[in-house]
């Protein structure tokens, strides 16, 4: 099957057929039918908000003047940007039509649909920080530090293309507060020309300045993060089968003893996923002795989602370690013949792809994502921002 990606219209007429694009994938099915607060959403169900928004985005000059890669990426994220409203769409008792949390967990969907498509890393996680990022530029100016909420998502997704994407999302719709659309978005815009992060990232001094920054919450832009002390993590996180322990010893990575909560969960006879256990524990443990001591480690875990890890970065950065956070993979094909062979392996894998949120340059010092070193030369390096 084709990838969304190579669906992409292309000059010099630029069309697409939307009804095959429906007929082909489940997931876009699913929108048919998913209501939405007529308030905003006057012309209907998602399904008929995001062709509109998907016609407004290939009808706009600025999309058409974009690299192919880029224009590519962008139709994929302005197709799959609601797509997970299905799973977030309630229903109030006085009958108001609300989406929380639609965007993040659109992110996981598209990740999912993207990555069994086959769809190259890095442009897969460009398309999925277009996905969760879209309903920014809506936000912004309502934000009681706008300049904060854009240098940080500067680090996930390039502004001018989240910019774009709001428009055409404000266009696909029938609502009677167009005006003021219009108005956030110049807004957001505004923000980050001031800011300097239209096409690139915030320009931080340093990375420390940058983890500094992400992990303190009420730092301004400017601040001053204190020196690094010895220690230096390498945290290292992926799906089972992804060749985590692998890349770790063959990238020579492992300075300092190795915490695998795998091999812990093995002599206790339980998971890494029993995570309020005592494989955490103790692994939490021995890593704050180690960071006292001002010694460097590597963690090895599962780490599919941002919370967890965040508490876990927390523990590190008030120690002052400097932190390198790997995120490892294979492609789904072979990690689905290898789970294939046991029921329950595959059932696993299925689970854990529905909670994956790879990780992003706001996490840590230095943040890689890379192949399982049985599929690359060297150290698999994906280009990393």
């Amino acid at each position: 099957m084709p990838s969304l990606l190579s669906l992409c219209p292309r000059p010099p007429d630029w069309n697409f057929a939307w009804d095959r694009l429906v007929e082909r994938f489940a997931w876009l099915q699913r929108l048919d039918g998913c209501p939405q607060n007529p308030r905003y959403h006057a012309e209907g169900d998602v399904l008929v908000h995001t062709r509109l928004v998907v016609e407004a985005l290939v009808d706009s000059v600025g999309w058409r003047q974009l690299a192919p890669d880029l224009r590519e990426e962008l139709f994929a994220a302005a197709v799959l940007h609601d797509v997970g409203k299905p799973d977030c769409t309630h229903i109030d008792d006085d009958g108001t039509i609300r989406s929380r949390g639609h965007a993040q967990r659109g992110e996981i969907i598209a990740r999912q649909v993207l990555y069994r498509q086959g769809v190259e890393p890095e442009r897969r996680e460009r398309v999925c920080a277009l996905v969760r990022h879209h309903m920014v530029p809506l936000y912004l100016r309502d934000s009681p530090r706008p300049s904060r909420q854009a240098a940080t998502v500067s680090w996930s997704v390039r502004c001018d293309l989240l910019a774009l994407l709001g428009r055409a999302d404000a266009l696909g719709r029938i609502s009677d507060d167009a005006d003021d659309l219009a108005d956030r978005h110049r807004v957001f815009e505004a923000v980050c020309d001031d800011l300097g992060c239209v096409d690139r990232p915030y320009p931080f001094a340093s990375p420390l300045h940058r983890f500094w920054f992400f992990r303190h919450p009420a730092e301004r832009l400017e601040a001053s993060p204190p020196a690094l002390g010895a220690s230096r993590v390498t945290f290292v996180v992926g799906l089972p089968g992804s060749g985590r322990r692998a890349w770790a010893q063959r990238c020579g990575v492992l300075d300092g003893p190795l915490l695998d909560l795998d091999a812990l969960g093995g002599r206790y006879g339980v998971g890494e996923e029993d995570t309020s256990g005592v494989v955490v524990a103790e692994a939490r443990q021995r890593a704050r002795d180690l960071l006292r001591q001002g010694e460097s480690f590597t963690w090895l875990e599962t780490g599919l989602q941002r919370a967890p890890r965040s508490h876990l970065l927390d523990v590190f950065a008030e120690a002052r370690a400097y932190v390198r956070l790997v995120h490892v993979e294979r492609p789904y094909r072979e990690l689905l013949d290898a789970s294939s062979r046991a029921d329950s392996a595959a059932t696993e894998l299925e689970r854990l792809m529905d909670q994956w949120q790879v990780p992003d340059a706001t996490e840590a010092h230095r943040v890689d994502r890379v192949l399982g070193p049985a599929l690359s030369d060297g150290e698999g390096n994906l280009p990393a921002r």
